[in-house]
């Protein structure tokens, strides 16, 4: 059984100008180093992403981070298997397995060819555009720019405080709260918090319900310790669970900035009695600020079951029933749901009228809306081969005296608190496999139907990439729109300023330019240009520090541009 689900936690955002921002504002983006391959071998924390801001003209860094992944043998796993992993130690170098993060969100504007960071040392390395922009729409896109140096003074933006709370198995941001149970290691908490939600705990449990038989080979040797064997080809007990004991195995990203993993160990019991070790996985939960991906997972088909036991004398799997939902408590009175063929649905644990149809395609997607005071959840599954099944429903069933909607025979087909509030998913009849792919977000309160609809619509359709490299010599000289009359140079904006500053200048020909920074008493501050350079305009920003990279106090300051014996200078003033 593969159980792939994602947990999106979001809130809406100030109207944006970029229209990219505006409709996905709440995706986090990952690419593999082959994307960054200008900077392969080089130390991972000399790499760095910033947003480039067009209405002021400057790069500002952003909350990302780089997740080092290394292709190793499998400790969790017999004989030689081999899996990508998160959690072995690597050599601090960018290679094609490693992974860079961010936020779609935390994006700017196309930066001209000869913008650039202040810092010396990234002009020896190549500048890579990132875009990202919807099918059809590449002018709408949205840009980071990534740059390598070891002298980078800024520290990373973590503005979404990712944590995980190991004594209660929850992960926070400053937006959610979500929480593990124990048991099963399924979700059992989802809260939404002030102002987004009610900060109140929604959710009864997650389920996962199976209605089928494993029927096993003469040769499967039982596993003891578990309370006695089962009926072998009994029906309706089959669970998921973490394993415990000597065989426990948890282990979390350190200090997140927006992405933080959470990986476990899962199996199957059969019955409560039955270890089924060798279809054990690990199971790699990624949260991220508004979001969260469990990826990999338990699956079961023919022949996973085939690999799994060689020598059992056959091992097959019946399935009558499958299905994933999320069950709400008490809490979720007063939210309503919707999706495409529902609207305003009160959950109250009163039985409501639904339309239940979902139509069969070669791949199945749903989704709903449950929204209220609480928060919001959305949900969206898709399930990619359906050529089995039989029949395929959107579960729906709010009930506060329990039981399941759909006369499921699932032995404890109603666990938690024993009621049902909007307890809503996906369920398909005879299938040949288990392998779903579920997807939620969650949030603020009091959304409508048109919200759904775009989400879906983002799911269904990935984001387009593309990527360029510039180097620092030909972006400057590629920068030239035509040859100035006259060399000068430019007012400096902003003037006053607090952050940083854009030193603007033209050249009429060829020369050696240095740009320099001098205090009120005359001595160099730091040198941000020295080289030769063609005709054409430039631009380059201070930040005020000095040439260690130490932030400097407020004053007046000289920008001086020298060419030969010839010497241009403009007052500066920095405010802290």
């Amino acid at each position: 059984m593969k159980n792939v689900f994602v947990l999106t936690m979001c809130f809406i955002l100030p109207i944006m100008a970029n229209p990219l921002l505006n409709t996905h504002p709440y995706e986090p983006y990952v690419r593999s180093g082959w994307s960054f391959r200008a900077f392969e071998g080089e130390s991972v924390d000399h790499i760095f992403l910033f947003a480039y801001d067009s209405q002021i003209g400057e790069f500002k860094m952003m909350p990302f981070q780089i997740d080092e992944r290394i292709y190793a043998l499998d400790d969790l796993k017999e004989g030689s298997t081999y899996r990508r992993t998160y959690f072995k130690p690597d050599d601090g170098l960018m290679d094609n397995d490693d992974e860079v993060v961010w936020m779609v969100r935390d994006m700017g504007d196309k930066a001209p060819e000869a913008a650039w960071i202040d810092n010396a040392e990234s002009r020896h390395y190549q500048r890579v555009e990132l875009k990202l922009y919807e099918k059809d729409r590449e002018d709408q896109a949205a840009y980071a720019y990534a740059f390598c140096s070891s002298t980078i003074p800024d520290t990373v933006p973590r503005p979404y405080d990712l944590s995980y709370d190991q004594d209660v198995d929850a992960v926070s941001s400053h937006i959610y709260k979500v929480g593990f149970n124990e048991s099963s290691g399924i979700l059992d908490d989802i809260m939404i918090k002030a102002p987004y939600g009610n900060g109140i705990d929604v959710l009864d449990t997650q389920k996962i319900r199976v209605a089928g038989a494993l029927l096993l080979g003469p040769n499967l040797q039982f596993q003891p310790g578990r309370g006695g064997q089962p009926d072998l080809n009994e029906r309706d007990f089959l669970y998921i669970y973490p394993f415990d004991g000597e065989n426990a195995y948890l282990k979390i990203t350190e200090q997140p900035v927006v992405r933080l993993i959470r990986e476990v160990r899962l199996t199957i019991i059969l019955g409560g009695f039955l270890t089924l070790d060798d279809l054990a996985t690990p199971i790699t939960t990624k949260f991220y600020p508004y979001s969260g991906q469990l990826e990999g997972g338990l699956v079961l088909n023919q022949e996973v079951l085939d690999n799994a036991f060689p020598t059992s004398g056959g091992v097959t799997m019946e399935f009558d029933q499958v299905r994933h939902s999320f069950d709400f408590n008490e809490n979720a009175i007063g939210m309503k749901f919707m999706n495409s063929r529902n609207s305003g649905v009160l959950i109250d644990g009163n039985p409501d009228d639904v339309d239940h149809t979902i139509t069969n395609e070669d791949t199945i997607r749903v989704w709903t809306l449950s929204s209220g005071d609480q928060g919001t959840v959305f949900t969206y599954l898709s399930l990619n081969d359906t050529s089995s099944l039989k029949e395929s429903y959107l579960y729906y069933y709010d009930d506060k005296s329990g039981g399941n909607d759909d006369n499921s025979t699932v032995t404890g087909g109603d666990t938690g608190d024993g009621k049902s509030y909007g307890d809503h998913g996906f369920k398909v009849v005879n299938g040949q496999s288990f392998e779903l792919n579920f997807n939620a977000y969650f949030l603020p309160s009091n959304q409508d139907q048109s919200l759904g609809e775009q989400l879906a619509k983002n799911l269904k359709q990935s984001l387009e990439f593309s990527n360029k490299r510039s180097d620092f010599t030909a972006a400057v000289e590629q920068a030239e729109e035509q040859r100035p009359e006259s060399w000068r140079l430019l007012p400096v904006y902003p003037n006053p300023f607090n952050r940083s500053a854009v030193i603007r200048y033209e050249l009429n020909r060829r020369k050696t330019i240095r740009v320099d920074i001098i205090d009120i008493q005359g001595r160099l501050v730091t040198r941000l240009v020295n080289r030769e350079q063609s005709a054409g305009h430039y631009r380059v920003m201070w930040s005020g520090r000095d040439a260690a990279g130490n932030t400097v106090g407020s004053g007046i300051y000289w920008v001086v541009l020298k060419a030969g014996d010839d010497i241009l200078q403009q007052k500066l003033t920095l405010i802290k």
